[in-house]
């Protein structure tokens, strides 16, 4: 069988994603390719409707299409179904595309690499009110964080995203979770561990005030966790963190993580995180 696999998003250039699938196949032997498929907004739907008649047989989701790519598709996985995005699909032989997402199992993965303490008593922040965000909270619950504070200046999508992810977390024992904006007196608080779930430091090296101060905020044996993640480089915060003694992580981990995650989804065969870390010179 030949893997024609590929990423679609715009733009898509700087993509790690074929270094590790290409490891990946190696790997297994199997033969096969990663494409890197950049499609406008207006390109999508075309253009991801053509995919099973080109004999792809997956292929990841990035920005900005997680969303607009969902009523493509003829069946969701219940990850995808809770986070309601998608960033990897799987092609069956008779066309169907089944949307899957990746990131609650990889961002675990990562985080439980990460952290080795336990949970119990912890108090946890996420800032953002995002995607990620979303998936972060979902994270955090299965493994056992008993307080999340979700930390957001945009105060009405903070309160929103508790609404959503209420019934999710109510039949498994949802952990107290607390909607406040930056500037809030409840956030002002310490905490165990601060995940960040914004774009700070994807594009520049700014860092916001707020989010400075919020990072002050974590205890000296705790941790700071970015989803973000530059190749080659530690991120604006990270490097902040580290500055100040504190344990930090970043998200290229959590790619490697999602990138073996994504692999066995569409083969059925496990790949190492170590062989997708190997392959991004790491």
């Amino acid at each position: 069988m030949y893997y024609l696999l590929g990423l679609v998003g715009h733009p898509v250039a700087h993509s790690l994603s074929p270094l590790m699938h290409k490891a990946a196949l190696a790997a297994h032997q199997l033969e096969g390719e990663y494409r890197l498929l950049d499609f406008t907004a207006a390109e999508l739907a075309a253009c991801v409707k053509k995919l099973p008649s080109q004999q792809f047989v997956g292929f990841n989701v990035t920005v900005p299409h997680k969303l607009a790519v969902l009523p493509l598709l003829n069946q969701l996985t219940v990850e995808a179904e809770q986070l309601r995005a998608i960033n990897t699909v799987k092609i069956l032989p008779d066309g169907t595309m089944v949307g899957h997402n990746t990131d609650l199992a990889g961002f675990m993965a990562a985080l439980t690499q990460a952290w080795t303490v336990g949970t119990e008593t912890r108090r946890a922040a996420i800032a953002g009110a995002g995607g990620a965000a979303r998936a972060a909270v979902l994270a955090l619950a299965r493994l056992g964080w008993k307080e999340i504070v979700l930390i957001s200046r945009r105060l009405e999508a903070a309160e929103a995203l508790v609404c959503e992810l209420l019934p999710l977390l109510s039949a498994t024992g949802a952990p107290t979770i607390i909607s406040v904006c930056a500037n809030c007196s409840t956030a002002s608080d310490s905490y165990d561990l601060l995940v960040n779930c914004t774009p700070v430091g994807l594009y520049d090296t700014a860092i916001p005030p707020w989010l400075a101060d919020l990072l002050g905020k974590v205890r000296w044996d705790g941790l700071f966790f970015d989803m973000v993640y530059r190749h080659g480089n530690t991120t604006p915060l990270v490097q902040l963190a580290r500055a100040r003694s504190l344990p930090a992580a970043d998200g290229i981990t959590m790619l490697a993580h999602q990138a073996a995650l994504a692999f066995q989804f569409w083969t059925g065969k496990s790949v190492g995180v170590e062989i997708m870390l190997d392959a991004l010179g790491l």
